[in-house]
This record gives structure tokens, C-alpha cells and sequence, in this order.
């Protein structure tokens, strides 16, 4: 199924980078339960490129953020535990195969 909405919201990033250089990141109060995002390194990067993970936010507050991704060594996955105010997180629905 094609999410239309991602495809919208990806539209819009783009155009903002075109003017601006760098593409937003989803507000850390927008991040849901159960959301795809991938993360910037640090503040300082505004570019998702530079990620190799699809995260799934677990748990979310006012300044932590959990997020799962696959482990590729055994199979399982990993938690991570993240500063909201430490990274740009991008909206990654429709990325995962």
C-alpha cells in the first residue's frame, strides 16, 4: 500500500532542504509509540544519510527517547535509550523492506 502522506511529508522535507540546506526533523513531541524514524548522529548533522538503522520508538518522554532496532550479528533486536534534544529524528515510514 503507498502511504501517500509519507510521500507528502518527504515532498515537503526536500523543498524546505532546498532552501535551507538541511531538512527538519520530526518535533520530539510528535514522536509516537510504534513510529519508523531514522536518527541524526548528532545535533550538529541535519542528514538521515548517515544513519543505517530503521528505529521503532518503544518508549517515549519529555527527554528520552527508546527506540528498537534489528541486530544483524544474532538476529534479535536492541534497545537504545536516546536524548530527545540530542539528535534529529526523521520520519522513516515506507523505508523498511
Amino acid at each position: 500500500m503507498i502511504d501517500f502522506e509519507a510521500m507528502e511529508r518527504r515532498k515537503v522535507e526536500w523543498q524546505l532542504f532546498a532552501k535551507t540546506g538541511f531538512i527538519p526533523g520530526i518535533d520530539p513531541a510528535d514522536l509516537k509509540i510504534g513510529m519508523k524514524v531514522t536518527i541524526s548522529p548528532n545535533l550538529m548533522i541535519h542528514d538521515r544519510s548517515y544513519t543505517g538503522e530503521i528505529h521503532e520508538v518503544v518508549a517515549v518522554n519529555t527527554t528520552h527517547v527508546q527506540t528498537r532496532i534489528p541486530d544483524y550479528r544474532d538476529g534479535q533486536t536492541r534497545l537504545v535509550m536516546l536524548m530527545v534534544h540530542e539528535h534529529h529524528f526523521y520520519d522513516a515510514t515506507g523505508f523498511e523492506a
